[in-house]
């Protein structure tokens, strides 16, 4: 056994791993998703991204980069020790209240009509995308088996949305608006907690002990007292 592997007692079947794997690519997917890909150009100036959001909030580049990025990157830094160090001993404690602040703060984000919101809103995404990442990373290193397999596909898949959250984020705001690149991160940050919480009540069922019989025979079979027999003669 490695050095790093979890005891055969405390190791967590595959299923226990959903909820938080979905969540932490939906986080990492947010990460990249509100920068867009349309650029601008002009003379004297240089060039950038022109993210959808500051258009139709009226913010700068700047202020965007702090109430959007550094916001969500701080947080999540921040909890990711949390989720690593307390998710492989209790995933559903850290795993269910971790993407709820991301449902949360999704939302916030979605709807916000300032800056303010839009940072309350990424810090709490930030704060339960990073809890979720290191609640992923403790219950893979405490797999059964195929601890490889998942830890490749999750890291693929994280490697993925990174690079096509911009798209997703331009193809929305030019189709319908870019609060639709958030809101369709709702559906699977739900099944993701739904999957966290029957994950948990399934490992708690698995813990709890065999109850003992209401009834055990005196003796055993085939229910015979010993010979000789024990204790006072009758009549004494």
């Amino acid at each position: 056994m490695s050095r790093n592997a979890a005891p055969p007692a405390d190791r967590r079947p595959w299923w226990a791993l959903i909820g938080p794997a979905v969540a932490a690519i939906v986080g990492l997917f947010l990460i990249t998703a509100a920068y867009g890909t349309e650029h601008f150009s002009a003379p004297g100036v240089g060039s950038g991204l022109v993210p959808p959001m500051t258009r139709d909030l009226g913010m700068s580049y700047h202020a965007f980069s702090a109430a959007v990025t550094v916001a969500y990157v701080v947080a999540a830094v921040v909890l990711l020790p949390a989720g690593l160090l307390l998710g492989g001993r209790f995933p559903t404690a850290v795993v269910v209240p971790a993407i709820g602040a991301m449902i949360v703060g999704d939302l916030l984000t979605a709807f916000a009509q300032g800056t303010g919101m839009i940072t309350v809103g990424r810090v709490l995404c930030g704060a339960g995308a990073g809890a979720a990442v290191g609640a992923t990373a403790a219950l893979v290193l405490r797999l059964r088996n195929g601890r490889g397999v998942a830890a490749a596909a999750i890291a693929a898949a994280g490697c993925l949305v990174l690079v096509v959250g911009p798209f997703v984020d331009q193809a929305m705001a030019e189709s319908l608006s870019w609060r639709w690149t958030f809101l369709i991160a709702e559906p699977p940050l739900l099944a993701a907690l739904a999957a966290g919480a029957i994950a948990g009540i399934m490992l708690l069922l698995r813990r709890r002990p065999a109850q003992a019989r209401p009834y055990q025979p005196p003796y055993a079979p085939p229910y015979r007292p010993p010979y000789p027999p024990q204790g006072p003669p009758p009549g004494a």
